[in-house]
């Protein structure tokens, strides 16, 4: 009996042990899920966008800034429009300038990024 006892612990303790290591890879993507339904949310019921708009979401893990959310619009499907989730809203960031420091902007350029 003792010997099915220790096979018994030594599962359940492997188990955990891989529970442990898997969970911060699984919170990264339940994060990157959810900052990409959150954006879709924000597009179609705050901006008034339809799905058919939205050409491609996606969330990335990066180091600044943490989680960048990629969007194109099926309009412009070589403009890529960089969000972030902060202060529980998301915020579209600022366009790139050009070589004279002018604002390159784009179709879908929020005004409250300007």
């Amino acid at each position: 009996m003792p010997c099915v006892r220790l096979k018994k612990s030594s599962l359940i303790i492997g188990i955990v042990i891989l529970l442990l290591a898997l969970s911060p890879f699984a919170y990264s993507r339940y994060t990157l899920y959810n900052l990409e339904r959150g954006i879709l949310a924000y597009l179609t019921e705050t901006k008034h966008y339809e799905e058919k708009e939205i050409l491609s979401i996606e969330a990335k893990i990066s180091k600044t800034p943490r989680y960048p959310i990629y969007v194109k619009f099926a309009d412009e499907p070589d403009v890529t429009y960089l969000y972030i989730y902060r202060d529980e809203k998301y915020i579209q960031t600022p366009p790139t300038r050009d070589a004279r420091g002018n604002l390159i902007l784009h179709k879908h350029t929020e005004k409250e990024t300007l």
